[in-house]
């Protein structure tokens, strides 16, 4: 047997007592093992087998899929059970990594970017910037990072700056004219991006952002993915109809 830390982020139903639980593990990446007669009733291993919870796994090792045996130091947040909202960022955080790798291979510092969204998220700091912090760390991972200390033609670090998708960062004022497209941000949302994708995990605690720059920011960042990394996720699709739903209860 071995021991794995690690956080599950998916589970399926594997027949009427067994669950398939997908996990980013601190170890070996992201791995899937089977926790059998988990659903029986009033089985011990049940609760420990909820979706976000984080721990140590303690698994039997096989060539297929791996057994969990049992697990310890169990971290759970209650809140998360009950909110939608914040399970759907959740969701789309976990999903973004699990499309950025390959099954049982190292993923790095974004082992501690997902246990930071965790964290944060389940302690009611605002999960669209949590998401957004991600996302820009990511973009990384995805291969696609993009250039925020300085312009990508003149290595500029102050003045005013907009970001360009086909540069692949910030371009100066001076040099706009390089560029075919650029997505004409505020100073204000430029300043939150570069933020959001240099600041420590370690220094993020609440932070007030006005509507109007929160969906310059949202549109920016959609606008990026949707040109760079390009992927087609439910549960981006799911996280983008629950905004609007609860955007028309206002």
């Amino acid at each position: 047997m071995i021991t794995i830390t690690g956080i599950i982020f998916k589970r399926q139903k594997y027949n009427d007592s067994d669950l398939i639980l997908k996990i980013l593990t601190k170890e070996q990446g992201i791995i899937s093992v089977i926790a059998k007669g988990v659903l029986k009733p009033k089985t011990k291993l049940q609760s420990a087998c909820l979706t976000y919870t984080a721990g140590k796994f303690i698994i039997i090792p096989k060539s297929g899929l791996s057994i969990l045996k049992t697990t310890k130091d169990i971290w759970q947040a209650d809140s998360l059970f009950s909110d939608v909202e914040k399970t759907s960022y959740l969701a789309y955080i976990f999903d973004l990594i699990d499309h950025a790798y390959l099954d049982h291979h190292p993923v790095g510092e974004d082992y501690n970017l997902a246990k930071f969204a965790l964290t944060k998220i389940a302690a009611e700091i605002d999960p669209e910037v949590i998401c957004w912090i991600c996302q820009l760390h990511l973009l990384n991972s995805f291969g696609v990072g993009p250039a925020w200390d300085s312009c990508v033609f003149c290595h500029e670090t102050t003045g005013n700056f907009d970001y360009s998708i086909e540069a692949g960062g910030l371009v100066c004022q001076k040099d706009w004219n390089r560029v075919t497209h650029r997505l004409h941000l505020s100073d204000k949302a430029i300043s939150l991006l570069r933020t959001l994708a240099k600041i420590p995990l370690d220094k993020i605690g609440k932070i007030n952002i006005s509507n109007a720059l929160r969906l310059e920011t949202r549109q920016a960042i959609d606008r990026i993915y949707r040109r760079t990394v390009d992927l087609n996720l439910r549960s981006k699709k799911f996280l983008d109809e629950l905004r609007l739903m609860n955007q028309s209860m206002l």
